[in-house]
């Protein structure tokens, strides 16, 4: 007859001179606790205990609404650099030109996918300041907008 192996995910078997057990450790919630083989009675008892510690754990961050794994649910709205702006996904950028004149832009960005970032950039002397900044707004709530769109369908 096979063994079953046991779900042991969060959870790390110690060896040390003076002491043995098992130690629960949730690094993305910054949760440990360790169970003693001495403390516990038994290997087979601290590893009950452990285990019961981690689902009781994940279950009572589930019923609170956190996460309960190590994955980032919402990295495509993320912006990768913080923006100078104060506006998310809105960054203002000084550009030098190939005749030596300084030309400023604000940029919009939005992420659609993984690893694809979409931008695009208005020139404050094209469009002036406001309406610049403005369209760069406009460029990124939209794309937001039509990615909400892509999921609801």
């Amino acid at each position: 007859m096979k063994k079953q192996r046991m779900n042991l995910k969060y959870i790390t078997r110690l060896h040390y001179k003076s002491s043995h057990g098992w130690w629960v450790r949730i690094r993305f919630a910054n949760i440990q606790k360790a169970f003693s083989d001495r403390a516990c009675g038994a290997k087979s008892k601290a590893l009950k205990e452990a285990i019961k510690f981690r689902d009781e754990t994940l279950l009572d961050r589930a019923k609170k609404g956190l996460s309960t794994s190590r994955r980032q649910k919402r990295y495509f709205t993320k912006p990768t650099v913080k923006s100078k702006t104060g506006i998310v996904g809105v960054s203002c950028q000084i550009k030098k030109a190939a005749g030596g004149t300084l030309n400023k832009y604000y940029i919009g960005t939005y992420y659609p996918q993984k690893y694809q970032c979409s931008s695009k950039s208005f020139a404050v002397n094209v469009y002036g300041e406001r309406e610049a900044l403005r369209l760069a707004v406009a460029f990124r709530r939209e794309g937001l907008r039509s990615m909400k769109k892509g999921r609801m369908q």
